[in-house]
């Protein structure tokens, strides 16, 4: 509801799983159990993807609208964000 376009809601959402499986893939390193703990951690984990996916996204908008150039936009901004 923010952008007004499905297309950027699947590219914010896209994030969510990703998120999810590095944190599986965590604690199954570290030889730990999926506990509520655990779980609380996942909760907050997909919030956080989703904000910086939002954030990214409405950078990467407002770069384009200045500069008008799709590539330079996408990587300026994905390096921006990503480098904080």
């Amino acid at each position: 509801m923010a952008f007004s376009s499905f297309r950027d809601v699947l590219v914010i959402y896209t994030g969510v799983p990703l998120s999810l499986t590095g944190g599986v893939l965590a604690l199954w390193y570290r030889g730990m159990p999926l506990s509520i703990s655990a779980g609380v951690g996942f909760i907050a984990l997909s919030g956080v993807a989703v904000l910086n996916g939002l954030i990214m996204l409405s950078f990467i908008s407002r770069l384009l609208q200045e500069k008008g150039n799709l590539t330079y936009a996408t990587v300026e901004g994905a390096m921006t964000r990503l480098s904080l």
